[in-house]
């Protein structure tokens, strides 16, 4: 048997097994879904042997094709890594750039950071997925996903951006009603408004070395940080929120910091994307810029 296998058709059948699904697949290499089974058929006809279990719901490996998927997957992306190594002294980063980020940063950070961005690469366009929660990059399309703290996906790469912290605020109608609390327990007996989907306050504190816990009800939880910051404005309840996100209401006096000196310890926030020897051009430049900009003072 010539062992020499036609590229196109190894690519297609890695993103297959990737993907779980022929049209996933079709979608994300940009072609019909017909062109991408017969690419595998080929495939398949080459090496004597099927690869993949298919039903009308499902596309699943054989015991050869993980066989064969687990050793293509290296030899794919390692040419795709020489391809890229080869091209990108010489071409400006372009196309598509797809990005799974939360909606926090698509409203706070994206209108000031996107402007000098894409007059600085104008070939390159971009999609955003605003998710709280990061998906499966594969399966969703997405080039690179940002979030806050661990993911799940450890098999992603993971690229360290930045950090921010938070802390307790609430309005001045808020303080003028209720008081402003003296020392962190006493946040326990006022109405609190938690981020996420259960009506819950588990807040960690700190303050140098002093540590506390808050374990409450919430009055009202909201799994968005800018929906629980407007009800913060609102009066309804304190809440715990990014620092960066509330110095212009501080500078405004639309809210005011309770429990001065406490906080919470710094949250990372990442970039992940789907491991390979060399980050994307489109990748890297995005996430170096993002690491540039946000160094400079100017919040979240």
């Amino acid at each position: 048997m010539d062992n020499r296998v036609d590229y196109n058709g190894l690519n297609t059948a890695v993103k297959v097994a990737e993907t779980g699904s022929f049209v996933r697949a079709a979608e994300q290499l940009r072609l019909p879904v017909s062109t991408v089974s017969a690419r595998v058929q080929a495939l398949e006809r080459h090496l004597r042997v099927r690869l993949f279990h298919r039903s009308t719901r499902r596309v699943r490996l054989t015991e050869a094709g993980q066989l064969f998927f687990e050793r293509a997957r290296a030899g794919s992306e390692a040419f795709d890594d020489a391809i890229e190594a080869a091209t990108r002294l010489s071409e400006r980063p372009h196309g598509l750039l797809r990005v799974v980020a939360p909606a926090l940063f698509a409203r706070h950070v994206l209108p000031r950071l996107l402007p000098r961005f894409l007059d600085k690469y104008p070939d390159l366009t971009l999609s955003f997925e605003c998710t709280n929660v990061l998906p499966d990059l594969v399966e969703c399309g997405a080039d690179v996903g940002i979030g806050v703290g661990p993911t799940r996906w450890a098999a992603y790469v993971r690229r360290p951006l930045f950090s921010f912290s938070q802390a307790v605020y609430a309005s001045p109608q808020f303080v003028a009603r209720w008081g402003n609390p003296a020392k962190p327990e006493d946040l326990a007996a006022l109405p609190l408004l938690s981020v996420g989907t259960q009506p819950t306050v588990s807040w960690a504190l700190v303050d140098g070395s002093n540590q506390r816990s808050i374990e409450a009800r919430a009055r009202v939880s909201a799994n968005d940080v800018s929906a629980v910051h407007g009800l913060a404005l609102s009066g309804i309840g304190a809440a715990l929120l990014p620092e960066q996100l509330c110095e212009e209401d501080l500078g405004r006096g639309t809210l005011v910091k309770l429990l001065e000196s406490w906080g919470t310890q710094p949250l990372a926030v990442s970039a992940y994307y789907p491991r390979r020897m060399l980050e994307p051009g489109k990748v890297k430049v995005f996430l170096d810029y993002l690491k540039e900009w946000y160094a400079k003072p100017k919040g979240l």
